[in-house]
């Protein structure tokens, strides 16, 4: 609903004496501010943080000194009895609102003077200089210090009073039956008590900064609040804070609170979630979140994302019902116990690794891993003295994994207790056949499923390709071909691309030196022993081929 500007009718009573009063110290101020500031209203204490400061000026001192005097007008509730820091340069003294800070002992040379550490309702109004002028509307002044001089600078400090604005909104539903709310607005030694009808923006001004507390009271029986009442607000200097409140007078609604209170050494670490009729709010382990107006009716209330170490009461899910007119309050009590933390080796060997990784799944909490972590994956805030399952997941088919899986673990109160851990093997796939075939007219190699189905033709061309075989790791295929001019021993992709000859000069070749050719690289790439010199030759050029690696 938006806000309701103020009526002005009745102004003066919203605001009473107290405004009045306000009103009356602001134009004081504002008085003394014009006249010039020209005496502070106390002589102040002379010291600040233990910081003495010296007098005038006695016989044989050093004069090439700059004194500041620093004078304040305002009330005294408006004031910083702490007082002020004087910056010259780099040397920040303290001084009290109506005091004096001499800075001795200085070499010639231009210094940057500024007082600092004003309230927000303070403000430096004049600057004083030596020579008599006045500088407005800053901070800081440069002041030119010649050898064997003393400078005399004075500050003058505007305090205004140190107020702000409630306005206090509510929003009613239904025939409340009354024609006004009582409202108390309660700040720093004040206690403003107003009226306010229904539906309606109240303004309140010059309430003191700080926690101010705001009530609405005079509500008939049958009307509900939505939320807190009162409301604890922290108003600062100038600040204007909307206090809303929400009303319900129809007798058809009520409301219902969630709370949460933990308990235990081990809270959950990240909080919980709570589920009210499709709305879900992020909780702390204490904290209370209003639901707002609910029809009546009966309502499932869920914590959920709680810790495994935790219990929670009453049980998750709960039924609550709301009744007209009545605000229902809900409490979950989670107890969290003692923990410990179990880790979990894991290693992958073989070939055609699985490429996505795996799910780690401990106690029913999930994470994804990748297949060789570089340090055992460790999971926290497990209940202790349980026996908590350990469990690998989304393995591939060509994968196998050595130790039991899922795995039971004993976890131990604030011990890291390693699992037997995890060994993945994986295999090549079983390739597609191979064979060769003239069916197009000339020899070439072809690929089909063991059922027959999926006929593809991997080579097309004159040429004659035969004796297909598969490396040793089923990722290239060795065939003979005539495609050079004479009969060789090539090797292709599986899907084949990527032809490369590997003998050449007249070798006898055929489906044994294929088979040779196919397995003949060790895990180095590098050829074994035995192998015909003609093929040795070209083992160098199987790196890039058919070679395990």
């Amino acid at each position: 609903m938006p806000l309701l500007p103020p009526p002005s009718i009745d102004r003066q009573n919203r605001h009473g004496p107290s405004w009045r009063r306000s009103r009356r110290s602001l134009h004081a101020v504002l008085v003394l501010l014009g006249a010039g500031l020209s005496g502070g209203c106390e002589d102040g204490d002379p010291s600040r943080d233990g910081q003495s400061f010296a007098g005038p000026t006695q016989p044989g001192s050093n004069p090439t000194q700059i004194i500041v005097n620093v004078a304040t007008q305002g009330l005294d509730e408006d004031l910083s009895l702490s007082g002020y820091t004087v910056q010259l340069g780099g040397d920040a003294r303290g001084v009290p609102i109506n005091g004096q800070v001499r800075f001795q002992d200085l070499q010639p040379g231009t210094y940057t003077l500024t007082v600092t550490d004003l309230p927000p309702n303070c403000s430096v109004t004049r600057i004083v200089q030596p020579s008599g002028s006045a500088v407005t509307g800053q901070a800081s002044v440069q002041a030119a210090l010649p050898v064997g001089t003393t400078l005399s600078y004075r500050f003058e400090v505007g305090c205004a009073p140190n107020v702000g604005r409630i306005v206090v909104f509510n929003d009613t539903k239904g025939d409340p039956g009354v024609s006004t709310y009582s409202v108390i607005v309660a700040g720093p030694d004040q206690n403003v008590a107003l009226g306010t009808p229904p539906n309606y923006n109240l303004y309140v001004d010059d309430i003191r900064v700080g926690p101010v507390t705001v009530q609405l009271g005079g509500i008939p029986a049958h009307c509900l609040v939505a939320g807190d009442n009162p409301v604890q607000v922290d108003l600062a200097f100038g600040q204007s804070i909307t206090v809303p409140f929400y009303l319900d007078c129809s007798g058809t609604m009520g409301s219902l609170s969630v709370t949460t209170r933990t308990f235990g050494a081990n809270p959950d670490p990240d909080g919980y979630l709570v589920n009210v009729a499709d709305q879900t709010i992020g909780f702390s382990n204490s904290m209370t979140y209003d639901f707002g107006f609910l029809a009546v009716g009966d309502y499932v209330v869920t914590l959920y994302d709680v810790a495994q170490n935790c219990t929670v009461s009453p049980a998750s899910p709960h039924t609550v019902t709301i009744l007209p007119g009545v605000p229902t309050d809900l409490v979950f009590d989670v107890t969290c116990g003692a923990v410990g933390s179990v880790s979990v080796d894991l290693a992958t060997g073989g070939v055609s690794l699985d490429p996505d990784g795996y799910t780690l799944v401990v106690d029913g909490r999930s994470q994804a891993v990748p297949i060789n972590p570089l340090s055992p994956i460790v999971v926290d805030a497990l209940p202790a003295g349980s026996d908590v399952e350990v469990r690998l997941d989304g393995i591939a088919s060509d994968c196998g994994v050595a130790e039991a899986n899922p795995q039971s673990v004993t976890v131990v109160q604030d011990v890291v207790t390693p699992a037997p851990g995890f060994t993945v093997t994986c295999l090549a796939p079983t390739p597609p056949v191979v064979f060769e075939s003239d069916r197009d007219g000339d020899f070439d190699i072809y690929a089909m499923n063991p059922d027959g189905s999926g006929v593809v033709a991997l080579t097309t061309n004159g040429a004659m390709d035969i004796d297909p075989s598969w490396s040793w790791d089923n990722q290239r295929i060795v065939f003979v071909s005539d495609r050079g001019g004479q009969s060789d021993v090539w090797v292709m992709n599986a899907d084949g691309s990527n032809p490369i000859q590997i003998t050449a000069d007249a070798v006898v070749v055929g489906t044994a030196v294929v088979n040779v050719v196919a397995g003949h690289l060790d895990d180095k790439n590098q050829a074994k022993d035995g192998l015909a010199d003609a093929v040795a030759g070209f083992v160098a050029e199987l790196a890039a081929g058919v070679g395990k690696g």
